[in-house]
C-alpha cells in the first residue's frame, strides 16, 4: 500500500484544479490526500489549520500574483516544499522562482501525471 501524502493544491482555475487532482489520484508511488484552495486567503487558512507534506501553488490567484504569491506562501508552509505550477513558460522566471524558494517549477502546458509525481516524490512524512 503506498504512503499517503497531504497536498495543498492552490489553484483558482477549476478545470486545472480538477485535472491536477486527477493526476494525483493516479499516482503510483504515493496516495495523495488533497485539500483545495482557490485563493491565497483560502491557502493561508488551510495552512493555519494544519500541516501539509507538499504545496502545489499556482502563482496567478485572484488575491495575489506572480512571485509575490510564492513569497507569501513560503513562510506559511512550515517547511513543506512548495511546487509552483504555472502557465508562464519562461525559464528565467522559473529559475527566479526556484532561487526564491520553490522546490520545483512545472509548466501547466504539457503537465502530466509522471512529471507531477516526480516533483512530489519523496515528500511523504518520515
Amino acid at each position: 500500500m503506498p504512503t499517503t501524502i497531504t497536498v495543498l493544491l492552490v489553484e483558482d482555475d477549476l478545470v486545472d484544479a480538477r485535472s491536477i487532482a486527477g493526476m494525483l489520484a493516479g499516482a503510483r508511488s504515493f496516495a495523495a490526500a488533497v485539500t483545495a484552495a482557490g485563493s491565497l486567503d483560502e491557502a493561508a487558512a488551510a495552512l493555519a489549520r494544519g500541516r501539509f507534506d507538499a504545496i502545489l501553488l499556482d502563482l496567478g490567484l485572484p488575491d495575489s500574483f506572480e512571485l509575490e504569491t510564492l513569497a507569501k506562501v513560503l513562510p506559511l508552509a512550515a517547511g513543506a516544499p512548495v511546487v509552483v505550477i504555472s502557465g508562464l513558460e519562461d525559464p528565467e522566471f522559473a529559475a527566479r522562482a526556484r532561487r526564491q524558494g520553490a522546490a520545483a517549477y512545472l509548466f501547466k502546458e504539457g503537465l502530466d501525471a509522471p512529471a507531477l509525481e516526480r516533483a512530489l516524490a519523496g515528500r511523504a512524512p518520515g
